[in-house]
């Protein structure tokens, strides 16, 4: 039904829907994507252009920019993320630190996945008709659907994802005074729950545990409400309203790939809710 509702709203905002011209708030200012050198670059702004002239993106097409990495050795992600930064410094100034940005990182080859080694990953087809139009979804069009709450929830700043996935995700709650203070500062990460075997291969948060503990319990909460919630009939056009509580922790250390005994020894391995003393949550221990 999250998902279903998801669509539902980004539809509305693409060219003819209720809420093309009123984006302000709803959507990301930019959409920037990177690209590994000015000759893939060239490739993605053609396919942007021609997504644009089919209706399948919501505002206005110079809302999306493409950053090619500076020449010379590869910079990686971190080398690519200052550059799109300066470049935005050069190009517009300091406004765009009050702005709501997506950056999509695209600059690989796709050597794992050959098939998408000419278009590049970030234009990969998925079994998805985001436009209603009848046509495949792009990655990109899946990233700007499943991430659309973003812009209005977080503040200004830039948000960073890598081309190649698609996150799903509850629908979230708006962000408190205190909360969206908090958030404004340093650098935040997006965090969800996952199994140790998951934390293995990926990169793995070591948080205050009082503070954790504190944000199971207001998510407990929140979801208890939501199932109340449930029995109440929603507009269509209404987001799922069991939406679960965002909160805003201290991240004391990031693990990348580490192994079982190295997550252990930073106490980032957790219990169940349930073995916490906490109300739900079946399943087996888990790390953010």
């Amino acid at each position: 039904a999250g998902a279903e509702a998801r669509l539902r709203e980004y539809r509305r905002m693409l060219p003819g829907g209720d809420l093309a011209t009123s984006l302000g708030g709803r959507f990301w200012d930019a959409v920037v994507v990177t690209a590994a050198n000015e000759g893939q670059a060239g490739v993605y702004r053609a396919q942007l252009d021609q997504l644009h002239s089919r209706g399948q993106l919501p505002g206005e097409r110079t809302r999306y920019l493409v950053v090619p990495d500076p020449p010379g050795p590869r910079v990686g992600s971190g080398g690519a993320t200052l550059h799109v930064m300066l470049r935005l410094q050069a190009d517009v100034g300091p406004c765009w630190r009050r702005s709501r940005i997506l950056l999509l990182h695209a600059g690989g080859y796709s050597e794992r996945s050959p098939a998408h080694g000419t278009l590049g990953n970030a234009f990969a087809q998925l079994p998805m008709d985001a436009a209603n139009m009848g046509a495949p979804a792009t990655m990109l069009e899946a990233q700007l659907v499943y991430l659309q709450e973003l812009p209005a929830s977080l503040p200004p700043g830039v948000f960073i994802s890598a081309a190649d996935v698609v996150l799903q995700m509850p629908a979230l709650a708006p962000l408190d005074e205190t909360t969206a203070e908090r958030a404004s500062h340093g650098i935040l990460a997006l965090g969800h729950a996952s199994t140790v075997a998951i934390g293995r291969s990926h990169g793995v948060f070591v948080c205050d545990r009082h503070e954790l503990v504190e944000l199971i319990r207001r998510g407990a909460d929140d979801e208890s409400r939501g199932k109340e919630n449930r029995a109440e009939p929603m507009d269509k056009n209404q987001i799922e309203t069991d939406a679960r509580h965002a909160g805003v922790i201290e991240c004391v250390r990031c693990l990348q790939k580490p192994s079982d005994a190295e997550m252990r020894a930073a106490n980032a391995v957790l219990p169940t809710p349930a073995g916490m003393g906490l109300p739900g949550g079946g399943g087996g221990e888990w790390v953010l």
